[in-house]
């Protein structure tokens, strides 16, 4: 029988995914680290030791999504927390800002490159289906208690406050902010779990360009260690 509770953290081989990882560790958490970054997973699983298994996950498959719930619901034996992290920014640009002047109307630009929508958006709804499925299941912990169940989304201020540089970014981070707003309620009332999103400001972690980083400027940066304190 479990005694300890236990999270499954995305987008765990890095960031703020990383840093919230080791803070739950050290909080004596058992966490399951989810990521496509096999090295940085490994690493760092080696690093917090049998308190954490990394789990190679592409969040924007639901099959990779449901394999790395189940095995780590059968490694730990529950889930109690699910920290949606994951994500990435745009990977091409909506503006098409190209020389204009040598292309005919038969030129027609090449179709996007979603893949920012389906990791930041995508990605999260497969996540809290899996997470209502399986917390559905948790047995009491050893001392007979049955903690709240809780998942915690990391949306972004681009969610609220569009960034014009980045307007799929911002598109997918307000749709899990609607997502958040509309299911929250039913899933405390119904399943008896909270639902949250935090919208940190940017953070300098490798998922913002060095560009934006830069324009932005450093007194003006999340610390990832508030993000891992709102969390």
């Amino acid at each position: 029988m479990a005694t300890k509770k236990v999270a499954i953290v995305t987008g765990a081989a890095s960031g703020i995914g990383l840093a919230l990882a080791t803070s739950l560790v050290q909080k004596n958490w058992l966490v399951a680290l989810l990521d496509i970054n096999t090295t940085g997973g490994t690493v760092l699983a080696t690093k917090l030791g049998p308190s954490a298994l990394f789990i190679e996950t592409d969040v924007a498959s639901y099959a990779s999504q449901q394999s790395a719930f189940t095995q780590a619901f059968a490694h730990f034996g529950r889930i109690d927390a699910v920290c949606a992290n994951a994500g990435i920014v745009d990977r091409w640009s909506l503006y098409d800002l190209r020389d204009t002047k040598a292309r005919t109307v038969q030129d027609v630009p090449p179709a996007p490159d979603l893949t920012a929508t389906n990791v930041d958006l995508k990605g999260v709804i497969y996540g809290i289906r899996l997470a209502v499925h399986f917390m559905r299941f948790n047995p009491p912990l050893a001392d007979g208690s049955t903690p709240g169940k809780k998942i915690v989304v990391t949306s972004s201020i681009a969610g609220a406050v569009p960034h014009p540089a980045l307007p799929e970014y911002s598109a997918a981070k307000s749709g899990v902010i609607g997502l958040v707003r509309a299911i929250a309620p039913v899933l405390k009332a119904r399943e008896g779990i909270a639902v949250n999103a935090l919208c940190p400001g940017l953070a300098a972690t490798a998922v913002l360009p060095e560009f934006v980083v830069d324009a932005v400027g450093g007194e003006l940066l999340t610390p990832v260690a508030e993000v891992v304190k709102a969390y």
